[in-house]
């Protein structure tokens, strides 16, 4: 199983890149980037890793740690009752708004199988479209499909490759466009402000 982010194909709209349709006519002009990489096996049904996914559904048999770098935070789970080998389950996440049920856009990074790998977080009404694109301030526009719809949100997800995580960590802010409701092209926007640091410290918690 994997994920293509592609960049092309692009249609002006009041200066801003957005999906155009049919679906199959930009599948055919599309060409496959570096950004394509192999999902993990167990990716299909999170959207972040299984441990940290368990330890919101169960709160009481997990302890969670978290600490902010700016507009990202790194989140540590780990099951309160022992295992050996001792286990824990660490990502950097940007959630927008930052508090409240509804989520108009949710990044996720952690690492897996020595690669840097990014869920994308969007409202259930994104099921309009078949597709995302995602753009590092003004840098082409990558485009990838979406995974999966369920009633709370809808879910893309897949590797970044080193250039696109040195995009990041010079940027300042990434532009998630897709259709939402009637169809209609919706930009949401992340900053970047803290996205190296926070890595970084990431980093350093997988070789603990």
């Amino acid at each position: 199983m994997s994920i293509e982010m592609r960049q092309g194909g692009q249609e002006k709209t009041g200066g801003a890149g957005v999906p155009r349709a049919p679906r199959n006519r930009m599948a055919r002009r599309w060409r496959q980037l570096a950004w394509a990489v192999p999902l993990l096996l167990g990716l299909a049904a999170v959207e972040r890793p299984a441990l940290a996914q368990q330890g919101q559904e169960d709160p009481n048999a997990y302890t969670s740690e978290s600490q902010p770098f700016g507009k990202w935070i790194l989140v540590c789970v780990k099951p309160k009752k022992q295992t050996n080998p001792p286990t824990r389950s660490c990502y950097i996440n940007q959630r927008l708004p930052p508090e409240g049920k509804v989520v108009t856009l949710g990044l996720t990074v952690f690492f897996g199988q020595q690669k840097v790998v990014l869920n994308v977080r969007l409202p259930p009404a994104a099921k309009a479209g078949k597709e995302i694109q995602f753009a590092i301030d003004q840098n082409p526009a990558l485009k990838a499909p979406i995974a999966q719809c369920i009633a709370d949100r809808c879910v893309v997800r897949g590797g970044l490759d080193d250039n696109s995580v040195k995009l990041m960590r010079a940027g300042k802010a990434v532009a998630v466009t897709y259709l939402g409701e009637g169809s209609k092209p919706v930009t949401a926007r992340a900053s970047l402000n803290g996205f190296g640091q926070a890595l970084d410290a990431l980093r350093k918690t997988t070789v603990q």
